[in-house]
C-alpha cells in the first residue's frame, strides 16, 4: 500500500469533520508541532518496541500558505503491520491540530506504561481499520479546502488554489488542475441551486 503524500489533507473516510472549530491554549510553532510529533511517535515506537515506519503528516498547508482555510491535520503512519491515523480538526490552527495529535501519543505512551501493548491494540483497532483513500476520489470541500455555502467564495477559492502552485503555469501539475477543475465542477452543481433556490 503506497503512503499518502503530505499535501493535500488526507482526510479518513470514517471520520466526521467537525463544523465549527475553537481557539487553543497551546503556544507553539508550526515546526515545534512537527518535531514533537516525530517525537512522541519515536518514542511510542521505542516503548513498544514494534516499529513506527512511514509517518507522513498530511495538511492543507504547503509553501507559502500557513494559514489554510481548512486547517486539519491527519498523521498516517505504520505500525504493528498496519496503516493507522490520527486526524484532529479541532482548532483553527494548524499548528495547534498537529500539536492535539502529538498529546494524543503522549496519551497512548502512558496507556502503554499502565496497560500494556495488548490495551493499546485493543484501542488501536479503530485506527487500524480506517480506510486507506489515496485511490478514492476526495470530496469536492477537501480538494478545494472550502467548507461555506457561498458559489462566489468558493469560485475565489478555486482561483487562488490555481494560482498559488495547482496549475501547472505555477509549479503544479495537470493532474492537480484537473482535479481541482473537477472539484469546482462538483462545488457549483451543489450550491448553485442553494443560490437560485433563495430567489
Amino acid at each position: 500500500m503506497q503512503a499518502p503524500a503530505p499535501y493535500p489533507l488526507l482526510w479518513p473516510e470514517s471520520r466526521k469533520r467537525r463544523p465549527r472549530r475553537v481557539d487553543s491554549q497551546f503556544k507553539t510553532t508550526l515546526a515545534q508541532a512537527i518535531t514533537n510529533v516525530k517525537d512522541s511517535l519515536r518514542r511510542f515506537a521505542q516503548d513498544s518496541s514494534v516499529p513506527v515506519e512511514d509517518v507522513v503528516i498530511t495538511s492543507n498547508a504547503s509553501l507559502g500558505i500557513t494559514n489554510p482555510a481548512d486547517p486539519a491535520v491527519a498523521v498516517w503512519y505504520r505500525w504493528d503491520d498496519s496503516w493507522c491515523c490520527i486526524p484532529v480538526d479541532r482548532y483553527s490552527k494548524v499548528q495547534d491540530n498537529l500539536q492535539a495529535i502529538h498529546h494524543c501519543i503522549e496519551a497512548d505512551r502512558t496507556k502503554l506504561r499502565h496497560a500494556g501493548i495488548e490495551q493499546i491494540r485493543a484501542d488501536y483497532v479503530g485506527r487500524l481499520a480506517l480506510p486507506f483513500l489515496s485511490d478514492k476520489p476526495r470530496p469536492w470541500r477537501q480538494v478545494l479546502q472550502y467548507e461555506g455555502q457561498s458559489l462566489d467564495e468558493c469560485k475565489q477559492q478555486y482561483l487562488k488554489l490555481m494560482r498559488t502552485g495547482t496549475h501547472p503555469d505555477h509549479g503544479g501539475s495537470h493532474d492537480d488542475a484537473a482535479a481541482l477543475n473537477k472539484a469546482f465542477e462538483e462545488a457549483e452543481l451543489e450550491l448553485r441551486p442553494r443560490i437560485e433556490g433563495r430567489k
